[in-house]
């Protein structure tokens, strides 16, 4: 079986009816936030799935970490925005600084029994 490659990623974050990101779209529309991805930052999400697959391969379900790592802050401060019906668009920039820390993780694997 071959890995998944980034344009697979790609079409698993924007092709598929119910895929991660309109879930968390979905979901933040009821704390009255309307989050908005640039292609460049669903992109960017595919390439880090790549990238954190080639140590340890779960395929797509990569995506959840990764898109979990973006979100974290965004989820839990979201019930706090003063302004309603506000818009959150998340960049290529975005996604790479609330990765970082994927791939300092990965670097401790080695390490633990």
């Amino acid at each position: 079986m071959e890995s998944l490659t980034k344009d697979d990623f790609v079409k698993i974050l924007r092709d598929t009816k119910h895929n991660l990101l309109v879930q968390a779209i979905a979901l933040l529309k009821t704390e009255q936030v309307n989050l908005v991805f640039e292609q460049e930052a669903i992109t960017e999400m595919a390439q880090i799935s790549v990238e954190l697959n080639e140590e340890d391969n779960i395929g797509a379900r990569r995506l959840r970490t990764v898109v979990d790592a973006i979100l974290e802050d965004i989820n839990f401060e979201a019930p706090d925005f003063e302004i309603k019906n506000c818009f959150l668009l998340i960049g290529k920039e975005y996604v790479r600084e609330k990765t970082k820390q994927l791939y300092q993780n990965r670097d401790f694997k080695k390490w633990i029994l």
